[in-house]
């Protein structure tokens, strides 16, 4: 018989950079595994007014096979999302993924 104790989590982070409400490490709770774009940055804080939310880079590492590794950018259009303007499905975050959202021109 083999008695197991979880005395901790590794934490699963998720990194916002650029114009966000807060920048730097987010912690995922403990049971989640990916959240959806809009709610992470929603539990995050959210953007500052000077955003450009049409335009939210994130950075993915994407591991293969023979143990290599590439960077991915995808550019999501939060703003659509959060105002429901958009049919695409889900866009999910995942930890290690880094979040960037820059200055919009006026």
């Amino acid at each position: 018989m083999v008695r197991v104790t979880i005395t901790k989590y590794t934490d699963k982070i998720v990194l916002f950079t650029g114009k966000f409400a807060k920048t730097g490490p987010f912690k995922f709770p403990p049971e989640v595994e990916a959240m959806d774009i809009v709610e992470v940055i929603t539990r995050n804080g959210g953007f500052q007014d000077i955003a450009k939310t049409a335009e939210v880079k994130v950075i993915r590492t994407v591991h293969d096979k023979n143990g290599g590794s590439t960077k991915e950018t995808y550019t999501v259009d939060v703003k659509a999302r959060m105002e429901g303007n958009t049919p695409q499905k889900s866009f999910m975050i995942y930890p290690g993924d880094t979040l960037f959202v820059r200055e919009k021109l006026i």
